[in-house]
């Protein structure tokens, strides 16, 4: 009977994780563009992933210059 508890908070600690790890999140990044052909002056990008790829999308774009806030 111990043990059946112990998997089963085991269980529900692992599906508590992996909710809150497979959440999408949304994030905007602007830029300023020194094209003067350019007709807009602010570029925006927005996008959404989830964990590793949502913070590889900041990265990226924080790599370049742009600024990123988490929607």
């Amino acid at each position: 009977m111990n043990h059946m508890k112990q998997l089963f908070t085991t269980l529900l600690v692992l599906a508590v994780i992996t909710a809150f790890t497979s959440c999408k999140t949304c994030g905007t990044c602007t830029n300023v563009s020194d094209d003067p052909q350019d007709s807009v002056d602010v570029i925006t990008d927005e996008f959404c992933g989830r964990g590793r790829e949502y913070s590889d999308w900041v990265t990226i774009h924080e790599r370049t210059d742009w600024e990123c806030t988490e929607n």
